[in-house]
């Protein structure tokens, strides 16, 4: 790890941002693609303004490494961020409320996980909303909200809870027009109905697209 800290503290912070793979990824991408987040201060430390570079897919380096469930990597990023190289709050809230070309957020990819990786996501998707309260939760390109996606994958319950308590505004919305309360009914997930009812009791009676409510889906 020193050596490679060592290799990077050669380069200037112009051939930091004119290393860029053909999808346009730059070193900042890759370490946090590899979860290689003893490199990140270095990185940043010579050229700060990748932080926030996107590649093609409009990808910044906390959406690849929140992908990725590079934990570490996000802590550095989020790290950097706060401090007053990194610009502090305002940064931290500009890096988390990125949008990719999808319209996903870094919370959007995280609640994409399945399976044996969902605790790291928990772990990842509690650090970002107690990082940021406000954390855009509108939909992307497909209408899909984090909540939402969230609840449809049926995960547990911590994270689901940490959005509920802790964010405002959050939105709950899905394709053609379902709420989470809906996928929650689909899933049959017993414990996620029982959060979103005390959250919001109206969702009961909210219709999708053809007019369907929750209830009709049990």
């Amino acid at each position: 790890m020193k050596d490679e800290r060592d290799a990077l503290s050669l380069y200037s912070a112009d051939q930091f941002a004119l290393q860029v793979t053909p999808n346009g990824n730059t070193l900042l991408h890759v370490a946090a693609q590899f979860n290689s987040y003893h490199c990140v201060p270095a990185i940043l430390g010579k050229c700060p303004s990748l932080l926030r570079r996107a590649n093609t897919n409009g990808d910044t380096p906390i959406h690849v490494a929140v992908a990725r469930l590079s934990y570490d990597v996000v802590g550095s990023l989020i790290d950097f961020a706060k401090s007053e190289d990194g610009g502090g709050a305002a940064a931290v809230r500009q890096m988390l409320r990125a949008r990719n070309h999808d319209g996903d957020t870094p919370l959007h990819l995280a609640a994409r996980v399945r399976g044996s990786a969902s605790a790291l996501f928990s772990a990842i998707g509690t650090l970002l909303t107690k990082e940021d309260p406000w954390l855009d939760h509108g939909p992307n390109k497909a209408r899909e909200t984090p909540l939402y996606l969230y609840v449809e994958r049926g995960y547990n319950d911590e994270v689901l809870s940490q959005m509920l308590e802790t964010c405002t505004p959050l939105e709950y919305g899905g394709p053609s027009g379902k709420t989470a309360l809906h996928a929650a009914v689909i899933r049959g997930k017993d414990e996620f109905l029982d959060k979103l009812i005390e959250w919001r009791n109206d969702l009961i009676k909210e219709p999708d697209a053809d007019g369907l409510t929750p209830l009709h889906y049990a």
